[in-house]
């Protein structure tokens, strides 16, 4: 096991497996854990075997949401790399690859939460859509609120999907497989 401090983030290598957190807190939620158990990028089987990699943006301020999207995303069918930040201002920085993050890859699909310190996801999204060469891609909004106003506010700023938070493991765990099998197994993207 190796942790590497870059700017931005950090590394976590375990096993010839590769995860990108970026925060302290991230990394030391994952250090003492079963490495095979998180989303990961095994760049070695990735270039030997030609296969692309599917990168997720997690913008989720709450640590527990982040860890059972991880948990959820364990067993995906597909090479998975997991971007995670915690607020709507550092999560632009990475889709407009600004700052620490120049060398971000563009995500395949964002997961974002409603209610971010900084700016909300409702601000986030908009941005995101407004922004010609970053609305094209999907946007998931997952969130608690059980306000109707939220959901016809996100619709109407052209969130890809809406999906309110289940607050029991084991249903949410089965939200995040589902999202990822749609996303990646069912629709088509752009590449």
């Amino acid at each position: 096991m190796n942790a590497f401090a870059l700017p931005g983030g950090y590394i976590y290598v375990t096993r010839g497996v590769m995860a990108y957190m970026d925060s302290e807190a991230d990394l030391a939620g994952v250090i003492g854990h079963e490495m095979g158990h998180y989303i990961v990028n095994n760049m070695y089987q990735e270039y030997r075997m030609g296969i692309r990699t599917v990168s997720i943006l997690v913008i989720e301020d709450n640590p527990t949401d982040v860890m059972l999207m991880r948990e959820a995303l364990a067993s995906a069918k597909l090479h998975i790399g997991l971007h995670v930040v915690h607020d709507g201002v550092v999560g632009l920085e990475f889709l407009r690859r600004l700052g620490a993050h120049a060398q971000a890859p563009r995500p395949d699909l964002v997961l974002l939460d409603l209610n971010l310190p900084r700016k909300s996801g409702l601000e986030v999204l908009a941005e995101i859509k407004s922004d010609e060469s970053l609305r094209a891609i999907p946007v998931v909004m997952l969130t608690t609120s059980q306000a109707e106003d939220d959901l016809a506010r996100a619709y109407a700023a052209h969130v890809n999907c809406y999906i309110r938070k289940p607050v029991d493991f084991e249903r949410f765990a089965e939200v995040v497989r589902n999202i990822e099998d749609f996303w990646f197994t069912v629709v088509t993207l752009p590449k």
